[in-house]
């Protein structure tokens, strides 16, 4: 069995950090509420972006340090497949605004930093 490379876990962060930024662009939360399709494509690359960051971490815990808010993550992504109920478009929306530019910037970095490495 192959191990695996930690650039393909952040290239798929960085990926689905992308995609709800391409989203979500031009768009208010209004626009954002009134939209199903658009709101079930961020969720849905909410749930991949928690999915990766957990695999990432168990094949390289190390990486921990670089991730302090993981188990927040990790726990959204469960909340938004398993109890899907409990979360509001304002709680997402807040993500957006506040929470995911500083997590998209850090994978960024250190996909430029595994790319350097490389």
């Amino acid at each position: 069995m192959q191990s695996p490379d930690i650039r393909v876990y952040l290239h798929d962060l960085k990926h689905s950090c992308e995609l709800i930024h391409s989203f979500i662009e031009g768009c208010n939360f209004e626009t954002y509420i009134s939209d199903p399709m658009r709101k079930s494509a961020v969720e849905r690359q909410f749930i991949l972006i928690g999915e990766a960051l957990n695999q990432m971490l168990i094949h390289f815990p190390q990486e921990k340090e670089h991730y302090p808010y993981a188990p927040r993550i990790i726990a959204f992504r469960n909340r938004l497949t398993h109890a899907y109920r409990t979360i509001s478009d304002d709680i997402i929306w807040g993500i957006i605004k506040k929470s995911l530019p500083l997590f998209c910037k850090k994978v960024n970095q250190l996909c430029d930093q595994y790319e350097e490495n490389r």
